[in-house]
């Protein structure tokens, strides 16, 4: 997974959604999801989405009425610390 200039520069994918062998960069994967759920625009390529984009301070605007719900902090405990418990 990863995330080049040209992959931002491209306007659409090289390759199939459904190709087995497909990667995406994490934001990527976000924006074809919502797409894929109409949430979200088409004609804005999903490689030029970034992890930002769906940010509170950077929301992108989801279609149909939707929005999203407050930003969440997650805090995943350390190695050391969960197998004391």
């Amino acid at each position: 997974y990863s995330l080049t200039p040209a992959k931002l520069l491209r306007r659409e994918s090289t390759m199939a959604f459904d190709d087995k062998d497909r990667t995406y960069f994490c934001s990527e994967l976000v924006a074809k999801a919502l797409k894929h759920l109409e949430l979200l625009r088409e004609d804005c390529p999903s490689t030029e989405y970034v992890p930002g984009s769906f940010g509170e301070s950077h929301r992108v605007t989801l279609m149909n009425g939707y929005s999203y719900g407050p930003e969440m902090r997650i805090i995943f405990p350390s190695r050391e610390r969960s197998k004391t418990h």
